[in-house]
């Protein structure tokens, strides 16, 4: 305990006063012999008893007045064994989250950023004079200010940036204050309890930052501010569920369909609006009906322009005049962006092994249907839609003669060609090789698997095609494929059952793909001594229609280390129907049977048209454009060349100006929407930057959870503000109990009369 002011507590002597009045007169009274008084001795004695109680009582009564006065002018306080430090300056840091999910309202229907904002106001202004502020927040920025200019930086921050990751942030937080000036330090922690942020590694993590900050003398106090409490109930939230089209790129005048699925948590208004935008321009509207707290809508959007576009979904509930309206408690996932690519058709080269006048019977007629399916179709107008790809049909030979001057494909297609001219195979290293295409083989009954190893190979004779084409195999019943492991992005979409499926398919023949060493890619369950044709788990010396040949992706890379092929689709059996390989700049893509319906019934299913096109586009096209960046990710454009200053316009309707080095890198993606990049020639391109999953979450963890790490850190939990300031005001002042004496000398001096009447009355 301390006294602020310690020389008044001296007054706490006047209590000698009436202890020497007391011992002085005590005594002054005579003894006088009376007979009769043998009568009340009894009740003498007990009487005697009692007014010495009562005397005792107010004399303790009148020494404690002058005492509780006195040391209430001397207001003492309780500082728990500490020196409090008064108004001296502090080194405080305060870890903000300022992330997406922060954005869910709270109480009073304020979000929790605005309380959030307001909590550090109010800690910032109880600070003393000269004292450092250090706002450390979630999008990764830092700042430094005083407490009397914490409000102008306060109104500068919005939320956004990446997911508030508070080990990160600590961190931060510990490196500053180590470097302070001043003995009284602390770290506030001011955020939400979002599920996604509390994992157990987190959790687990949290001891070690203990000790790095106990490390730090004089060790800074670490505060945890609770101040946002559980979510409203209930937790009214729209939100897009899912916004899908058939692919991230386009060319001009093609007609995209886009999916758009929105999802109500809680109760749900009874329309939705999806409003959609073309950079930046609004574009289309459609209103739906929400049935059981979901609504879709189907919208067609005309890619015009070629470039880099972002298209961007919206969706809001529709106000009803007969009902109350409609509020939102969590905006951030009512938006979405989405980049799309609008480029020229993609020319494909189709070189036929078995060229022909008939119709549908050549290698590649099925294949050329697939890539431009609106190539023969037109619209009541006389508009034809349009084609992604471009396929040319072009005689094995021809290739260099074909190609004109400074002009390439993107892709070649060799469809159960035998064995293609030397011409064509040094023609072909250099399109792989040095011009980044992308190599597609079919495989066949004509295909001299020796010559493609021995001809068509690099400067390291180094064969291009990923796996060995071994000797051909049938099977009378037809192997199907395997949907199983369609992990590879053009295959995945087949793997949902009302998106599109490849079952159905059967292959009746195939070529063998074989590592570079020789041994067949068998499946790991295939018995070593079973014979060619088995099936997995056949026993020894069966036989069976298909071959048991199919390779998994380390044994091809083990048996040759300068090509990694990926087999990223195989038949039932295990055998590998497609493998892809990386060779100088370009790919190539190796298919064990025919493109026609010689070996198979793929072409004839409705599956082949979006499997040929997915795969030919994920080969030969940058994939930037299906990647969204998360939200405090840096921006990369791949592609471009970054000359001379850009311009970039951000979400929130800033321009910016930059001029970047080796790459087009921006690094302030705190705003997730649409940014617009300008080149000094005057190209625009846009990109798109998305909420980070674990913002999409805004529910809170329990009590205990925000109690357990709490204790884990060393921190002391408050629940409210007003908690914080009081404690605070303790650790500074210490806890005054001059009240606490001051109601003790009231009723000191209120029962002083009491006892002194009713000691007179008996």
């Amino acid at each position: 305990m301390t006294l602020l002011n310690g020389l008044l507590a001296l007054g706490a002597m006047a209590f000698t006063i009436p202890l020497v009045i007391h011992l002085l007169f005590r005594n002054r009274f005579q003894t006088l012999d009376w007979g009769a008084m043998r009568f009340l001795r009894n009740v003498v004695e007990q009487n005697r008893r009692r007014m010495q109680l009562l005397n005792w009582l107010l004399l303790l009564i009148r020494c404690l007045i002058p005492i509780f006065l006195a040391f209430c002018l001397a207001r003492p306080i309780v500082t728990g064994w500490r020196q409090p430090r008064g108004d001296e300056p502090v080194a405080l840091a305060v870890v903000l989250d300022n992330s997406y999910s922060m954005t869910a309202r709270q109480e009073e229907r304020r979000d929790r950023f605005a309380v959030a904002v307001e909590t550090v106001r109010a800690i910032a202004g109880s600070l003393a004079r000269g004292s450092e502020v250090v706002l450390l927040t979630s999008d990764g920025m830092g700042r430094v200010t005083d407490p009397a200019g914490i409000d102008s930086q306060l109104d500068q921050l919005r939320p956004g940036g990446g997911p508030f990751e508070l080990d990160t942030l600590l961190g931060k937080a510990i490196g500053v204050l180590s470097q302070s000036a001043m003995a009284n330090r602390q770290i506030v922690i001011v955020a939400d309890h979002t599920a996604s942020g509390f994992t157990q590694a987190m959790l687990d993590g949290l001891p070690a930052i203990r000790q790095r900050i106990a490390s730090v003398t004089p060790t800074p106090e670490v505060v945890w501010v609770d101040l946002l409490g559980e979510s409203p109930s209930p937790f009214r939230n729209l939100r897009i569920h899912s916004v899908e089209s058939e692919a991230n790129y386009a060319v001009p005048g093609q007609i995209v369909p886009w999916m758009i699925e929105a999802k109500v948590d809680g109760p749900a208004p009874e329309k939705v609006e999806f409003r959609m935008r073309v950079n930046g321009q609004p574009s289309e509207r459609r209103t739906e009906i929400v049935r059981d707290g979901t609504a879709r809508a189907m919208i067609p959007l005309t890619a015009d322009q070629v470039g880099r576009q972002v298209v961007e979904v919206e969706v809001a509930a529709v106000s009803d005049p007969q009902r109350a309206d409609w509020t939102d408690d969590f905006p951030p996932d009512n938006r979405f962006a989405v980049p799309l690519r609008v480029l020229e058709p993609v020319e494909v080269w189709l070189v036929d092994g078995h060229p022909t006048d008939k119709p549908l019977a050549g290698d590649t007629d099925y294949l050329t249907i697939a890539l431009s399916p609106f190539a023969t179709s037109s619209t009541a107008a006389g508009v034809s839609p349009a084609d992604l790809f471009r396929p040319r049909k072009v005689r094995f030979g021809r290739l260099a003669e074909t190609q004109a001057a400074g002009e390439w494909p993107a892709v070649v297609v060799l469809a159960d060609v035998a064995r293609p001219s030397a011409a064509d195979s040094k023609w072909l290293v250099d399109f792989v090789q040095n011009q980044g295409g992308t190599l597609v083989v079919f495989g066949g009954p004509s295909i001299d698997s020796q010559w493609y190893d021995q001809n068509l190979i690099d400067d390291q004779r180094v064969p291009l095609l990923p796996l060995r084409f071994g000797e051909p195999r049938t099977s009378v019943a037809g192997l199907a494929i395997d949907e199983t492991r369609l992990t590879y992005p053009p295959l995945s979409l087949f793997g949902t059952r009302e998106k599109g499926t490849l079952a159905g398919t059967s292959f009746h023949g195939w070529l063998e793909m074989l590592s570079r060493g020789g041994t067949t890619d068998a499946p790991a369950d295939l018995p070593p001594n079973a014979p060619p044709n088995a099936p997995p788990n056949a026993p020894p010396n069966a036989s069976a229609d298909g071959q048991a040949g199919g390779a998994e992706n380390s044994t091809a890379a083990a048996a040759d280390p300068a090509r990694e092929a990926n087999v990223v689709l195989r038949l039932e059996g295990g055998q590998p129907l497609m493998a892809i390989g990386a060779s100088g700049l370009g790919r190539v893509l190796q298919i064990a049977s025919t493109s026609n319906e010689i070996w198979t019934t793929l072409p004839l299913r409705p599956a082949f048209v979006p499997l040929m096109q997915r795969l030919l586009l994920h080969l030969s096209i940058d994939q930037d454009a299906g990647l969204v960046a998360t939200a405090g990710e840096p921006l990369v454009l791949t592609g471009v060349a970054p000359d001379g200053e850009w311009s970039v316009s951000t979400p929130d309707n800033k321009s910016h100006r930059f001029k970047p080095e080796t790459s087009l890198v921006w690094t302030d993606t705190s705003q997730a929407g649409a940014y617009r990049f300008e080149s000094p020639s005057g190209e625009v391109i846009w990109s798109a930057v998305r909420v980070p999953d674990a913002d999409l979450k805004p529910a809170v963890v329990d009590r205990e959870t925000r109690e357990l790490a709490a204790a884990r850190l060393g921190a002391t939990l408050h629940d409210s503000l007003d908690e914080y300031l009081a404690a605070d005001a303790s650790r500074r002042f210490g806890r005054g109990i001059w009240k606490y004496l001051l109601a003790a000398l009231v009723i000191a001096m209120v029962l002083e009369p009491v006892v002194q009447q009713y000691r007179s009355r008996h």
